[in-house]
């Protein structure tokens, strides 16, 4: 079973995917489960088959297809759709804008309800106005809204860098006043240490003179008295 390459399972009334079905079989090629009745598909069911490039899911019950599968078929290629009553209204919008974004995504899906649209190619739900997170309006708004959020963080870096810039400068200023001021501080107190100490050395040799001054005084008042007193002798 493992090397099978094509199954057929078409016709059986199959009316649901037991979960791992195919697991084991890694080389499958084509799968046709066309005429059944089928209403749900899950990606996990064809997630291990990376050999099948051909998948048959005509005439069955889908009304609805899951955003997540539409991967799985674009990696898959030929997917059969056909004949199934598709629902063609913004429920499925995001289905259908997801494939047309995407080249390689070729799904023949026509419309059967509601019954205005039926028969119409489903990309009628481009006439639907529908708005969903993956329509083209929603993702030009996305990115409008994406580059005014860009400008706008653009912005408030420029002015943080502005504010850190007008910060550093104050900065800056500050810490050259204080040098200044202390350099200013150092040399009057320099200048006040030399002041006084001119000061003391004014006074210690005027003490000096005035001493001296006095010693030859007091040694010509002797010598007068002495003379004085030989005289009357």
């Amino acid at each position: 079973m493992q090397e099978l390459h094509q199954l057929y399972l078409d016709n059986n009334e199959i009316v649901s995917l037991k979960t791992g079905v195919f697991r084991h079989l890694y080389r499958l090629q084509k799968l046709d489960l066309c005429h059944n009745a089928l209403e749900n598909l899950h990606v996990h069911d064809f997630g291990r088959l990376i050999d099948l490039r051909s998948l048959s899911l005509c005439h069955n019950n889908f009304i609805r297809i899951n955003a997540t599968l539409v991967d799985a078929f674009i990696r898959i290629g030929a997917v059969d759709l056909e004949g199934n009553p598709w629902i063609c209204d913004c429920d499925s919008a995001d289905v259908y804008y997801k494939c047309i974004r995407n080249k390689s995504c070729h799904l023949n899906v026509t419309c059967e309800f509601p019954d205005n649209l039926k028969q119409r190619h489903w990309n009628v739900i481009d006439q639907l106005g529908c708005v969903t997170s993956a329509s083209p309006t929603t993702i030009k708004t996305s990115s409008v809204t994406e580059g005014f959020t860009a400008i706008h963080q653009t912005t408030a870096e420029i002015d943080k860098l502005g504010q850190s810039s007008e910060k550093g400068v104050w900065f800056c200023f500050t810490v050259v006043f204080q040098v200044i001021y202390i350099l200013m501080f150092v040399a009057v107190l320099v200048l006040l240490v030399k002041i006084c100490r001119r000061c003391r050395k004014n006074e210690t040799k005027e003490l000096d003179d005035g001493g001296s001054t006095s010693s030859s005084g007091g040694f010509k008042h002797r010598r007068e008295e002495q003379l004085e007193m030989a005289e009357v002798q």
